[in-house]
């Protein structure tokens, strides 16, 4: 696996696989609620930093972030549990010295996945677009 920045022609795979990644983990949500959101990530991506995880040249997995703020973390599901997101994660840690992120309280996986990553949880609220209460979680580099 290697993890590199992120290319145009990446924006295809990197929409299916938050597309899926999105629909698995969070049921919770509509389907409509993600189609309409899809579209962003064509105008988003370009403007923030994106790692790419990738085995063969193809795209397995992606994290975005802005300013340490990490926007998703997002691993094709057929490839989840192979320590791609993990990689990604490491990347980001590498970095920065902080790392923030907001995860669905109902995203159980993800918590947990955090929580085992060194974050820690710094408050409760709720996502006003959803209606479903959210943990953010802090990581800071204890070098």
């Amino acid at each position: 696996m290697k993890i590199r920045g992120y290319r145009n022609e990446d924006l295809k795979k990197i929409e299916e696989i938050w597309l899926n990644g999105n629909r698995e983990a969070h049921a919770f949500v509509t389907e409509e609620f993600f189609l309409q959101h899809l579209p962003m990530l064509g105008e988003l991506l370009p403007k923030v930093t994106v790692l790419v995880s990738e085995e063969e040249d193809t795209v397995t997995g992606f994290l975005g972030m802005e300013d340490g703020f990490i926007l998703g973390l997002f691993v094709d599901p057929m490839k989840q549990g192979q320590g791609i997101g993990r990689e990604l994660l490491q990347e980001a840690k590498r970095k920065t010295d902080v790392l923030t992120l907001k995860a669905f309280i109902r995203n159980e996986r993800a918590v947990a996945f955090y929580i085992r990553e060194g974050f820690t949880q710094a408050g409760v609220e709720v996502d006003e677009a959803t209606g479903e209460e959210e943990v953010t979680f802090v990581w800071r580099n204890k070098s």
